[in-house]
C-alpha cells in the first residue's frame, strides 16, 4: 500500500495562477525510491497518467511546459526534489535490532528484500512526488509525506512552488500571503518552508505551502465545476465569495503599490508598500527601472487621478525615444482626466485587489463534506495581489449567475443576463450581499472603462497587441464620454497593416546607430514623419488629442 502513490484525481486542483485550468496530476514512479536515495536506469521509470487527456501517447514531457520553459524534465527533477525534501525533513530509522537481523536474512535474494520492504519499510518518512501541469509563472510539484512507523498513516500533503524564470521575486507572494493572512480571515496558503536562494538541491528558489483541501471551481473532469455544483450549494459559493470580496474591499492602504515584507532586528516582520516598478524593458530583468521603483515608501496621491498621471508619466519617461509610446500614455493621461471629472476614478480609496479572481473560479478551493455542505476552503494565487483604487476590484462575477456566456477574462464581453430559472436567485444572493456601492462600480460603465487602463498603468505598453487594445479603448471611451467633452482619437488608425513589430521597435524608436553617428535630429524628424504619414488619413496629426 505505501509503495503506490498516495495521489489521485480526486485530490487535483491547481496551485498556480490562471494557467492551472484544467491540469491534472501525473505521477512518475521508480521502484524503490520511496526508501533510497539511488537513481534508477530509465526502464525502472514508469509514467501513469490519471486523465484521458494523456493518454495520446505522447511522452509527459510533450504534455507539459518542460520544452516550452526550457526546464529539466520532470523524469530526473524528482531526484532533486526528492533530496530537498530529505535535506529539510531528515528521515529516522524506525527499525528494531530484531528487524536489523532480519533484514540481513532476507536480504540474500531479492524477493526477500522486496518481501521484507514491504512489511518493515526501512525508513519512516517516505516522499511521494507528483508532477501537477504548473502555470505561466511557477512550475508546481505536488508532495506528500507519509509517516510509515504509523499503522494508517495521513499525509501530509504539501505544494512546491519553484519560478520559472530568474528574475521572479517570490519573496513578493510570500509576503502577500502572510500580510493577508494577518489582515483578513481569508483562507490563503500557509507555508510550510522556503528558500529565495538557490543554495539548495533544486539550485532555485522555491516555496513550499501547505495543500489546500478540496478542488478548484473550474477544474474541468473533477466534477466540482462550479455548474455541477447543487443549486444550495452554489447559492452558498456566490454568499460566500460576496463576503470574501467585502473583505478585500475593507482592506485598505493609504496608498497605492506592492506588499513588501521587511524583516526586522529581532527577526519579527512588519510590511511596507512601495511603488509599482517602472522598466524601460518588458522584463525587470533586462531593462533599468526609474528612481521611483526604487523608493522604500510608495507615493501618496491627492486624487486617485494622481496616481493615473503619475504612473503614464512614468512609462512616458522610459519611452523618450519612441513617438508611439509618448503618444499612447499622453492619451491615456487625457482620458483619465476626463474620466475623474466625469466621476470614474471613484474616490482616493486603496483596497487590496486580487487580480486574477473574479472573472473565472479558477483560484477558488471548495471542499464538500458528507452532509453534501460546501465550503471555500482557499484563494489561491496572490502573485498579482496589490494595493489600487477601490473600483478595480469591484469586477462583478458574472459566472455566478450566467456561466454559459463565461467565453472570456474581459468583464465587458461576458454575459451578464442569467440563463437559466435558479440563476436569478444566485445573482440576488450576490448582490445583497456586496451591497450597492460596490455594485455601482461593477455595473457602470465608466467604471469598466477605467478598469481597463490598469494594466497600461501597472506594466507600460511593449506589443502591438498593446496599442491594438489602447485603440480600442480610446474608441470605446470616445462613444461613452460626455458629450461635452472633446475626443480623444486613437493613435493609429483602424488598419491591421497598422499594427507590426516596427510600430514600436522601428516607427516609433530613433535609430540608435545613426544616432550614434550624430544624426540624432535627424532620425527624430525622419521618425514623426513616418507615424504622421501612418496616421495622413486621420482627422488629427500625431500631437494633438482633440
Amino acid at each position: 500500500m505505501l509503495g503506490q502513490s498516495a495521489f489521485s484525481p480526486d485530490v487535483a486542483g491547481p496551485q498556480d495562477n490562471a494557467d492551472m485550468t484544467g491540469d491534472e496530476i501525473i505521477i512518475v514512479e521508480a521502484p524503490g525510491l520511496h526508501n533510497t536515495g539511488s537513481v534508477p536506469e530509465a526502464k525502472d521509470v514508469q509514467q501513469r497518467p490519471l486523465s484521458k487527456s494523456s493518454t495520446s501517447g505522447e511522452s509527459a514531457k510533450t504534455n507539459t511546459s518542460t520544452i516550452e520553459f526550457d526546464h529539466e524534465p520532470f523524469e530526473t527533477y524528482i531526484f532533486r526534489v526528492r533530496e530537498l525534501c530529505q535535506s529539510l525533513w531528515p528521515d529516522v530509522p524506525n527499525r528494531s535490532r530484531l528487524q536489523s537481523i532480519l533484514s540481513k536474512r532476507f536480504a540474500a535474494s531479492p524477493r526477500g528484500k522486496k518481501l521484507f520492504r514491504s512489511i518493515w519499510p526501512s525508513t519512516s518518512k517516505i516522499f511521494d512526488i507528483g508532477r501537477l501541469r504548473g502555470g505561466g509563472f511557477n512550475r508546481i510539484i505536488a508532495i506528500n509525506i507519509i509517516n510509515a512507523s504509523k499503522a494508517d498513516p495521513e499525509p501530509e500533503r504539501l505544494i512546491l512552488r519553484i519560478p520559472r524564470f530568474d528574475d521572479a521575486k517570490p519573496e513578493s507572494e510570500v509576503a502577500v500571503l502572510r500580510y493577508v493572512s494577518q489582515h483578513t480571515t481569508l483562507p490563503v496558503p500557509k507555508i510550510k518552508s522556503l528558500d529565495f536562494t538557490t543554495d539548495n538541491p533544486l539550485n532555485s528558489p522555491y516555496v513550499i505551502n501547505y495543500r489546500i483541501p478540496g478542488h478548484d471551481l473550474q477544474h474541468l473532469g473533477s466534477g466540482f465545476e462550479f455548474p455541477n455544483l447543487s443549486h444550495e450549494q452554489q447559492c452558498t459559493v456566490a454568499t460566500e465569495f460576496a463576503k470574501a470580496l467585502l473583505q478585500l474591499q475593507a482592506t485598505t492602504n493609504a496608498t497605492p503599490g506592492r506588499i513588501e515584507a521587511m524583516t526586522n532586528g529581532d527577526g519579527s516582520q512588519t510590511f511596507a508598500v512601495r511603488p509599482f516598478e517602472v522598466s524601460n524593458s518588458p522584463s525587470a530583468e533586462d531593462g533599468e527601472l526609474d528612481d521611483l521603483s526604487h523608493a522604500v515608501d510608495a507615493p501618496s496621491f491627492e486624487s486617485t487621478l494622481g496616481f493615473f498621471l503619475s504612473q503614464f508619466g512614468r512609462w512616458k519617461d522610459t519611452g523618450s525615444d519612441n513617438i508611439l509610446k509618448i503618444s499612447y500614455m499622453e492619451r491615456l493621461s487625457a482620458v483619465a482626466s476626463q474620466m475623474a471629472a466625469a466621476g470614474y476614478l471613484g474616490e482616493n480609496r486603496y483596497t487590496l485587489c486580487h487580480l486574477d479572481l473574479i472573472q473565472s473560479p479558477r483560484n477558488i478551493m471548495v471542499n464538500v463534506d458528507a452532509d453534501k455542505k460546501l465550503q471555500i476552503t482557499g484563494i489561491l494565487d496572490w502573485d498579482d495581489a496589490v494595493f489600487l483604487p477601490s473600483f478595480v476590484g469591484c469586477v462583478l462575477p458574472n459566472w455566478i449567475w450566467a456561466w454559459e456566456g463565461q467565453n472570456d477574462d474581459d468583464e465587458n464581453v461576458n454575459d451578464d443576463e442569467p440563463a437559466t430559472p435558479e440563476q436569478p436567485e444566485l445573482k440576488r444572493l450576490f448582490e445583497n450581499a456586496v451591497g450597492p456601492e460596490f455594485l455601482h462600480q461593477g455595473r457602470e460603465t465608466g467604471f469598466r472603462l477605467a478598469r481597463r487602463m490598469i494594466p497600461w498603468a501597472l506594466h507600460g505598453i511593449h506589443a502591438t497587441w498593446d496599442m491594438k487594445a489602447v485603440d480600442s479603448f480610446l474608441d470605446d471611451w470616445a462613444a461613452y464620454r460626455p458629450p461635452e467633452m472633446p475626443q480623444i482619437k486613437r493613435v493609429l488608425k483602424a488598419d491591421p497593416d497598422s499594427y507590426s513589430m516596427e510600430s514600436i521597435e522601428s516607427e516609433g524608436s530613433s535609430n540608435r546607430e545613426e544616432a550614434e553617428e550624430g544624426d540624432e535630429a535627424a532620425d527624430s524628424e525622419d521618425s514623426e514623419e513616418r507615424v504622421k504619414a501612418r496616421n495622413e488619413d486621420d482627422e488629427y496629426p500625431i500631437d494633438e488629442f482633440y
